[in-house]
């Protein structure tokens, strides 16, 4: 076991628990609340699943738009 592990905190932004887990070139790391208990592990899986859910929304949110555009635009 490792007598300090890296944690990151409950409400620490994404940008940051990935910049550890890049520095520390781990997959997974735990998570702790304010009193230093483990709240959970975030695993570089599930970060991964996310981001590709959010920018499938993105880009269905920047097709409605395009659409939107095109529809108001003056035709040829």
């Amino acid at each position: 076991m490792t007598a300090d592990p890296l944690v990151v905190q409950t409400d620490d932004k994404l940008p940051r628990v990935l910049h550890h887990m890049d520095k520390a070139h781990a997959r997974r790391i735990p998570v702790v609340n304010e009193d230093g208990t483990l709240a959970g592990i975030i695993a570089l899986d599930d970060v991964m699943v996310h981001l590709g859910g959010e920018s499938a929304h993105v880009s269905a949110q920047i097709d409605n738009v395009a659409s939107v555009i095109h529809s108001e635009s003056p035709q040829e």
